[in-house]
């Protein structure tokens, strides 16, 4: 049991080898891109070209597609989810804590929202959550939809054509959590286009942590968050985290190329489901991502089930935020309905890397079903 293996991949992702290798030899450039001198000059030739790889790879176009550079999810979400009271804010009840905590301050700066109610497996109905916009926005000088394409918890995925419906159907802005999108979605590279926003953070896929990117359309009316020397057309000011920005590309290379084991890494997923659902107590939440299972225990609380798990040498997390160190009932599977196994949820995400150690984590997981 020396040996520990990681399995929570959700939460953040190692980082990329190739990236740390680059960091160790000093291929990676570092001074202030907005300095004259030839290093800062260098630095900014290497920014532009990472904006470039990005627009290509997933085949965005820069006449109709901005791209700005923040510290991840969190401070996205603060950027582009404030657009006024005036504005409806739409959401769905099992999203971010991010985006809650911008929805929350919507309100108290006087703005409406509405919540858009989940089902028991996570999905919703579209025709009723079309109508519930409809009638919610009258007098909203505009509708501002938060669209989380994979949730974290769960891993359940909902299709951008559903977002892109609804945009259809209500005319309102759509802003896409794309963050756990990255290496567990099919077509995670197909991005929709007539969609607004769509965010990013780098540690979920091997970048550096505190660095992400959010690609938004020139229409969008985007008002800075922080402001100061004008870095960013003004948008996002302070001095580019460039060796961040790097690290991106490296991250998106590396996981890019190992998408080719996406479906080794959905038969171990479905491996690991089989080991579980052989225990009755286990109720697991299925989903279309390539590596989260999810599952809550009948009987067990979290903490207890993470304890087994720890000692096995097994590194997972409760579905649940930690506060305090003690585990909180999930807000995720209270909305889909699982009120009193809120404090009951286990949260395994896997990664490319686990596939060389399969045996071994399928052994240790016997191990712990065998006390649960």
């Amino acid at each position: 049991m020396n040996k520990r293996f990681y399995l929570d991949y959700n939460a953040s992702a190692p980082l990329a080898k190739s990236f740390a290798m680059a960091l160790w030899e000093g291929k990676v450039p570092d001074a202030n891109a907005s300095s004259i001198h030839r290093s800062g000059r260098n630095v900014a030739k290497r920014i532009a070209e990472v904006n470039s790889y990005l627009y290509r790879l997933f085949n965005l176009s820069e006449k109709e597609y901005e791209i700005l550079f923040h510290s991840g999810a969190s401070e996205a979400a603060a950027t582009f989810l404030d657009l006024g009271a005036d504005v409806l804010l739409v959401y769905f009840e099992t999203d971010h804590a991010c985006a809650l905590e911008q929805v929350r301050k919507h309100k108290e700066n006087g703005g409406r929202a509405l919540a858009i109610e989940v089902q028991s497996d996570g999905s919703i109905d579209l025709e009723r959550a079309v109508m519930q916009i409809n009638q919610k926005a009258e007098g909203a000088a505009k509708v501002l939809l938060h669209f989380t394409w994979m949730n974290n918890e769960t891993g359940v995925v909902f299709d951008l054509s559903i977002a892109e419906s609804i945009k259809e159907k209500t005319g309102c802005l759509v802003y896409v959590d794309a963050v756990q999108s990255v290496g567990k979605v099919s077509h995670f590279l197909q991005l929709n286009s007539k969609l607004d926003v769509f965010t990013y953070s780098g540690h979920k896929f091997g970048a550096l942590r505190g660095i992400g990117f959010s690609f938004y359309k020139r229409s969008f009316d985007l008002k800075p968050l922080i402001r100061g020397g004008g870095q960013q057309r003004g948008i996002r000011s302070g001095t580019l985290n460039s060796q961040g920005i790097v690290s991106l590309e490296y991250a998106l290379i590396e996981t890019v190329a190992e998408y080719s084991k996406s479906k080794e890494l959905e038969t171990f997923k479905s491996e690991i489901e089989s080991l579980l659902s052989e225990n009755e107590n286990i109720h697991l939440f299925g989903n279309k991502s390539n590596n989260t299972i999810c599952f809550v225990h009948k009987k067990l609380k979290a903490d207890v089930m993470l304890i087994h798990f720890d000692l096995a040498g097994l590194d997972v997390s409760s579905g649940s935020a930690c506060s305090s160190g003690s585990v909180e009932p999930s807000r995720v599977i209270k909305a889909m309905g699982y009120e009193e196994l809120a404090l009951n949820s286990i949260r395994i995400s896997l990664g490319f890397s686990n596939l060389s150690n399969k045996e071994a984590i399928l052994d240790r997981l016997t191990l712990v079903m065998s006390k649960l």
